[in-house]
C-alpha cells in the first residue's frame, strides 16, 4: 500500500501507536513519506492528547463539537450497531421489512435490536451511532479528499463481530472506491502489548506501566498486563459501558482526575419539548446514565480527602432539623441518597430545597467538625437516617405489585426505569412511569420485612 498510494496514519491511543511505529519503519525502507496525524475532538484522555501532540506531524479538528453532535442526533450507548438499530426504528429511516428484522426476538442480536435494550426505544433521549463519523471519520474523509492521501487505521478485528467481519470479506487492505490500510487486523491486544514492550515504545501515561507476566504458571505463553487503563478512547462515549459491571471505567477516573471536567459531563441537561439534551451547564449525561444502567459515581467515598481547590465548605439541615457538614458534594449525596446536582441548586438560590433538606455555603464549621473528621462522622450519622428518617422512603405500584425504597437509582436500575422520570414523579411533575406510580412516605408499613443491607422491599 504504502509503494502504491500516499498514505497517512491516525495516532491517538496504543493501538494506533503501534500501527504507526510499523508503517514508519516500513515508509523508511522504501523511502516514502507517510504523515502522522492526530484527530484532536476535544474528547480523549489528557495524556494522550500530550503524546500525539508530541509525536504526530498533523493535528485536525471536527466542524461540530461534542455537545452539538448530542443535540442533533443524541447520544451514543450500548455500541455503534445497536445504537444505530434504535436510531433506525425510532426515525424510520430503513425499510419496512429491515424494520421488522431489527425488531424480531429471532436471529443473532448482531443484526437486530437485543432484546435487552428495547427499554430504550421509550427513553426521553435520543440514542444515535453518528457521534463517531462526524468527530472523527468525517475529519478523516476531509482531510484525506484535501491531500489526496489514503488512511492506515489501527483496528483489530478481534473487536468487535463488525470488524472480524469485515476483515473476512476484505482483508487488510481495500483498494476500491474507499482506499485503506487497516495492518493491525490480524493482532491481538496481547500482540500490541507485546510490541510495546519489546520495542520499547513510548506511550501515554494513562496505560501505566506495560509488564510481562510470568506469574501464573499454567498460562501458555507469555502475558503482558498493564498497570494503568486497558483501553482509551473518547472518554464520554457510552458504549461498551455496561459491560463495567460496576468497575471503575473512564467517567469515575475523569471524577477523580478532573472534578470540573466531570460534573459538566455528567451534570446539566433539560427537557425541550419532552426530550432531554444536553444545557448550558452541562452535557447531562448522568440521566442517560442511570437508564442505561452504568455506574458514574466512584464508591470510595470513605477516604475522600478535603481539597481547598476543588471542594466548597457547606452546612446542611435535614428535613427534621439535624445539621451536618461536609465539602464534598457527592460524597454527601451518596450517603443521604440525594442528588449531587440539586443540592448544588440550593447552594446557588436556585432551589428552596432538596427531599426537603437545605443546604448553605459556610467559610468554616462549627462545634466539633473539622474537615478532617466530618467524612467519618457523616458515614456514622448516615447508617441510620435511611432507617429513622422515612421522608427519604417512597413507594412503587405497578399493578398489584407494591416496593418500598429510598435509593431512587438502584430502584430504576432494577427494573430498567429512568431515574430522572422516578424523581419527577415524586415530585408532582409526572403521573406515571411505565405504568409505575411512586410517592414519599412518611411511614413505613408495620410488616415490611425490612433489612439493612438492602435498597428495595417487596411489599405484595
Amino acid at each position: 500500500m504504502i509503494s502504491n498510494y500516499d498514505m497517512f496514519t491516525s495516532v491517538s491511543g496504543i493501538d494506533s501507536i503501534v500501527m504507526n511505529d510499523i508503517v514508519q519503519k516500513v515508509a523508511k525502507r522504501v523511502n516514502r513519506d507517510v504523515k502522522s496525524v492526530f484527530i484532536n475532538t476535544g474528547l480523549e484522555e489528557k495524556s494522550v492528547v500530550k503524546y500525539a501532540k508530541e509525536n504526530t506531524n498533523i493535528i485536525i479538528y471536527p466542524k461540530s463539537n461534542f455537545k452539538e453532535i448530542l443535540m442533533k442526533y443524541g447520544y451514543p450507548i450500548i455500541s455503534k450497531e445497536q445504537s444505530r438499530y434504535i436510531d433506525n426504528i425510532r426515525n424510520d429511516n430503513v425499510s419496512d421489512k429491515r424494520k421488522k428484522e431489527l425488531l424480531s426476538p429471532y436471529g443473532q442480536t448482531h443484526y437486530r435490536l437485543s432484546d435487552k435494550w428495547r427499554y430504550l426505544l421509550d427513553s426521553d433521549f435520543k440514542i444515535s451511532d453518528k457521534c463517531c463519523y462526524y468527530m472523527k471519520k468525517r475529519p478523516s474523509l476531509k482531510y484525506s479528499n484535501k491531500t489526496e492521501t489514503y488512511p492506515f487505521i489501527g483496528i483489530m478485528a478481534d473487536e468487535s463481530k463488525t470488524r472480524k467481519d469485515s476483515w473476512v470479506t476484505n482483508g487488510c487492505n481495500i483498494e476500491s472506491s474507499k482506499i485503506k490500510s487497516r495492518p493491525l487486523m490480524i493482532f491481538t491486544k496481547q500482540n500490541i502489548l507485546q510490541y510495546i514492550y519489546e520495542n520499547d515504545l513510548k506511550y501515554p501515561s494513562v496505560y501505566g506501566e506495560i509488564y510481562l507476566d510470568d506469574s501464573d504458571e499454567k498460562s501458555i505463553g507469555n502475558i503482558y498486563k498493564t498497570t494503568g487503563v486497558d483501553n482509551t478512547g473518547c472518554i464520554y462515549c457510552g458504549y461498551g459501558k455496561h459491560n463495567d459491571n460496576g468497575k471503575p471505567n473512564d467517567f469515575t477516573r475523569l471524577k477523580k482526575e478532573d472534578l470540573k471536567r466531570y460534573e459538566y459531563v455528567i451534570g446539566g441537561g433539560e427537557y425541550v419539548n419532552d426530550v432531554w439534551i444536553p444545557s448550558k451547564t452541562g452535557l447531562g449525561l448522568g440521566h442517560v446514565l442511570d437508564v442505561y444502567g452504568v455506574n458514574y459515581d466512584s464508591d470510595d467515598y470513605y477516604n475522600v480527602k478535603y481539597n481547598k481547590d476543588t471542594h466548597v465548605k457547606f452546612k446542611a439541615i435535614s428535613p427534621n432539623g439535624e445539621i451536618y457538614y461536609h465539602f464534598d458534594i457527592h460524597a454527601f449525596a451518596y450517603y443521604f441518597n440525594l442528588i449531587a446536582y440539586d443540592i448544588e441548586h440550593v447552594l446557588e438560590d436556585e432551589y428552596i430545597e432538596h427531599k426537603g433538606w437545605d443546604f448553605k455555603y459556610v467559610n468554616e464549621f462549627v462545634d466539633d467538625w473539622t474537615v478532617d473528621n466530618c467524612n467519618d462522622k457523616i458515614y456514622e450519622l448516615s447508617k441510620g437516617y435511611k432507617v429513622y428518617n422515612n421522608y427519604n422512603f417512597f413507594k412503587a405500584i405497578n399493578g398489584t405489585d407494591i416496593y418500598y425504597a429510598y435509593n431512587q437509582r438502584a430502584f430504576a436500575r432494577e427494573f430498567k426505569l429512568s431515574k430522572q422520570c422516578i424523581y419527577k414523579c415524586l415530585h408532582d411533575k409526572q403521573k406515571k412511569h411505565k405504568g409505575w406510580t411512586f410517592k414519599f412516605v412518611e411511614e413505613l408499613p408495620i410488616d415490611l420485612d425490612y433489612k439493612e443491607d438492602e435498597d428495595i422491599f417487596k411489599y405484595r
